[in-house]
């Protein structure tokens, strides 16, 4: 990698995901804001002001660059789904989105309180101090799944696990050329998981409930039901936008306060301080560190201009520590007055669909287990295993003892 103030640096995919990339990211908002990558064809933004831009000019920059990480050129026809809402650019995702965000929101946020707190209740009571758990299989992913089947009637569970499978084949898809046991592995885990889909289609449509899955076969954008590949990624997005980012933000928030106790304690004291927390831990730690967009038109940022059809890479993590936005962006600060301009939503008409549910979870069960606890161990950083690449940074398991 070769980054100084050079014509053409030379940074690749491997360079993004790489260990801890925050100074490399540093170095790339000084020297090369508008980064051409060594693969032809990508570039990368990481200055705040333009990865904000680039979320909200969709006219500019396309929300079909998804398709690239999603769906590549080289997938087989027999692969290919109706991508729906994740690669649509308005007008189209505007009518689609409302549709989604009518479902989720209306019966998610504003109905399941309750419900979220005898989970967290439940789930924490199950913790024994003193004793070894992983927090992530038996507390963090369960609570959020608990919550995912109620709103959708979904086995969350058996899906994730697909759709981990799939995220995990999804990291090598650049390649143009991958093997066929890749082909083979990923054609079967795309039947698994329509599979999921068609029975609480085909479920609903027999049984209607008062459920997400219901709202949507129901539904009617322009006077016209969903398709069936509409509502199977619909289901798809509902899941996800509620289960990543509160799964591993909490496993992230456990990591930060067994490291910081007197935080903890001053949380105890005040837990009305809870949701600042957690929008400092979300522009503090990248849990998704980049979104793709493709250029609809040449584009000129900082007198380099990156051509028509080029994939972009938005570095949000990059963002979220611009010294041009953050004040001291590397220091954990829950008094910051732009706390909530972070990125780790998105931006834009594609901002996360899941957000005020994640914000209302994470409050929920950060509450009872503040509450419950007064101290956290977690192994050294070294230690705790981690899945890291230029899409995502994630824990795959965490080992805790409460006191």
């Amino acid at each position: 990698m070769i980054l100084e103030d050079t014509v053409r640096p030379d940074i690749g995919l491997e360079d993004l995901g790489a260990g801890n990339p925050l100074p490399l990211y540093a170095a790339m908002r000084e020297n090369h804001p508008v980064c051409p990558l060594n693969m032809e064809g990508m570039w990368a933004l990481s200055r705040y002001d333009d990865v904000k831009f680039a979320m909200e000019r969709t006219d500019l920059f396309s929300a079909s660059g998804q398709k690239a990480l999603i769906q590549p050129d080289w997938l087989p026809d027999d692969l290919k789904r109706d991508l729906f809402i994740t690669v649509q650019d308005p007008p189209e995702h505007t009518k689609n989105r409302a549709l989604i965000s009518k479902a989720f929101l209306g019966r998610t946020v504003q109905s399941l309180v309750p419900f979220m707190q005898d989970a967290a209740n439940d789930l924490i009571a199950g913790i024994r101090s003193g004793a070894e758990t992983d927090f992530l299989n038996t507390c963090a992913r369960p609570y959020v799944c608990r919550i995912s089947d109620r709103t959708t009637g979904a086995d969350s569970d058996a899906y994730l696990a697909e759709l981990g499978r799939w995220l995990q084949l999804n990291q090598e898809n650049l390649s143009e050329n991958p093997p066929p046991e890749y082909m083979k592995a990923l054609q079967a885990n795309m039947v698994r998981q329509n599979a999921i889909f068609d029975a609480i289609i085909h479920d609903r449509r027999e049984n209607p409930r008062e459920d997400i899955a219901t709202d949507l076969i129901r539904g009617r954008v322009d006077g016209r039901a969903l398709t069936d590949e509409q509502l199977r990624n619909a289901l798809e997005l509902v899941i996800t936008a509620g289960f990543f980012t509160p799964t591993q933000m909490l496993c992230q928030a456990v990591i930060y306060l067994a490291r910081n106790p007197g935080l903890m304690q001053g949380l105890k004291a005040n837990p009305d301080l809870i949701p600042a927390f957690f929008e400092e831990l979300m522009r503090h730690v990248a849990i998704v560190r980049a979104l793709l967009k493709r250029t609809r038109h040449p584009v000129t940022l900082h007198g380099t201009t990156i051509p028509e059809g080029a994939l972009v890479f938005l570095l949000l993590a990059s963002a979220n520590h611009d010294p041009a936005r953050f004040h001291d962006p590397d220091r954990f600060d829950m008094t910051r007055p732009n706390i909530k301009q972070h990125l780790g939503f998105g931006h834009g008409p594609h901002i996360c669909i899941g957000a005020a549910l994640a914000r209302q979870q994470m409050r929920i069960i950060l509450e009872v287990l503040i509450a419950t606890f007064n101290g956290i161990d977690v192994p050294p950083e070294t230690d705790i295993r981690m899945a890291s690449s230029w899409v995502m940074n994630v824990v795959e398991e965490l080992p805790v003892t409460f006191h």
